[in-house]
């Protein structure tokens, strides 16, 4: 059937009215009427002669043609078919996932393509794909639970969907969706970049946090490293004190100069996290870690900074240039010395997730992340609710359904009516000069 991507553009059909206003109100040329003799006949007003009707029906014809389809392209046409489905349900996987479901769900997705099930790339396209499809090795980036939310909007009621999907809880960042479908969820367990090591590092990191007068600032940091342990599935031991053990990082935070025990308390490629001392400075400035500034408009900024010179290279600004963060390196181990402070009167990072993805890097060198998160969801957890029968769904779009763009064949035949409009009136004014 004929349907309109946007039918109000109708209301240009109207335009009609002016080819007939032109068509009705054209004046026409009097004739001449010889006579023998006017001594008889009275002289009258003079009037022009209008004619009232539509004289010129071709050329009207082809110009109210030509509005009614500028009208029709206005309003985005496309003819709609149904075609029948013959599938007795769908099997969604990610291209990059699809081996892991394979392997793990062999078994299942055997007998579901034998009852007729399809096989289809967990994508907003949804592609069909085969089984060893090569061609279908795609790194997906899209939530399961927003791609659940077009299915329901495409796929009818009850249409039985086997999922197979990712147990990584970042995968996850979207609102958990309800769904009419008879939807099967099949968890797949991923294994991380650290799973997929060889030899994956499982020894324990020491840190210690010598916090002196800023205890508030330590129970920030020890709070964002038990959270990076468990982001990254690492033993991370934090201490407050000399232990006798050799420490890959040590926080100072005391406003005392560390001395050369607890640089000699560190590992050889080590790392001590010191606060700069000086006059705290007002600011409200957002941070630059390197890879992204940090929007104070979201309440990530910083409202103190220690005034004196810098030591080492800058690798965190403020946003006005200023460094925040430098480092440098003293008998092989790395000093980083902070212009601030971890501790809400000088700055809200510590509040936010961000402050966790901050202190990685210096937890962990050479980590970004999310590639690190181990963190799993439960299938429970990740299951779409199930929709209430009166719950409205939306069914503009539909994957059973064939749709073809009309716009092209409205443009060719635009053309061809303008160019027969064209022709007949240069036509019909040769004639008429003629």
């Amino acid at each position: 059937m004929l349907q309109l991507v946007n039918p109000i553009a109708l209301l240009a059909l109207a335009a009609v009215i002016i080819p007939v206003l032109i068509h009705l109100w054209n004046v026409r040329k009097g004739k001449t009427l010889k006579v023998g003799s006017i001594a008889l006949l009275a002289e009258s007003s003079k009037q022009p002669a209008r004619s009232r009707r539509i004289t010129n029906w071709p050329l009207f014809l082809l110009r109210c043609l030509l509005l009614l389809l500028l009208a029709f392209l206005l309003a985005n046409p496309f003819w709609e078919s149904r075609t029948k489905n013959g599938a007795a349900g769908w099997m969604l996987v990610a291209g990059d996932h699809l081996p892991v479901a394979y392997q793990q769900h062999q078994g299942l997705i055997d007998s579901l393509l034998k009852k007729g099930f399809e096989l289809h790339k967990l994508s907003p396209a949804f592609e069909k794909i085969r089984l060893f499809d090569t061609t279908s090795s795609h790194i997906s980036t899209e939530s399961p639970w927003a791609l659940i939310k077009q299915l329901d909007a495409g796929l009818p009621k009850d249409f039985p969907v086997y999922l197979f999907a990712s147990n990584q809880l970042k995968d996850y960042y979207e609102e958990r969706p309800v769904t009419q479908l008879n939807l099967h969820w099949n968890s797949l367990s991923i294994n991380t970049d650290a799973d997929r090591d060889s030899t994956p590092d499982t020894s324990s990191l020491r840190i210690t946090i010598y916090p002196g007068k800023s205890s508030t600032d330590a129970h920030y940091i020890k709070a964002a490293l038990k959270a990076i342990g468990q982001y990254t599935g690492r033993d991370i031991i934090i201490s407050s004190q000399p232990t006798g053990e050799l420490q890959q990082l040590v926080f100072w935070l005391q406003e005392e100069e560390p001395g050369e025990n607890i640089l000699s308390s560190l590992t050889p490629s080590g790392t001590l996290f010191q606060y700069d001392h000086g006059t705290g400075i007002s600011v409200f400035a957002p941070f630059n870690n390197g890879l992204y500034t940090i929007d104070d408009n979201k309440g990530k900024a910083f409202y103190k900074y220690t005034s004196g010179p810098a030591a080492g290279n800058s690798i965190w600004t403020l946003s006005d240039g200023r460094p925040l963060l430098t480092t440098e390196t003293r008998n092989g181990k790395k000093i980083i010395h902070f212009k601030s402070r971890f501790n809400p009167q000088w700055t809200d990072l510590v509040w936010q997730e961000d402050f966790v993805k901050a202190l990685l890097p210096f937890v962990l060198p050479g980590a970004s992340g999310k590639e690190r998160d181990i963190r799993q969801i439960d299938p429970l957890q990740a299951l779409p609710g199930k929709a209430n029968e009166g719950t409205y769904r939306h069914t503009e779009l539909s994957f059973f359904e064939n749709k073809k763009d009309l716009s092209s064949a409205l443009w060719i035949a635009i053309t061809i009516v303008f160019i027969a409009e064209r022709l007949l009136a240069h036509y019909q004014t040769r004639q008429k000069n003629a």
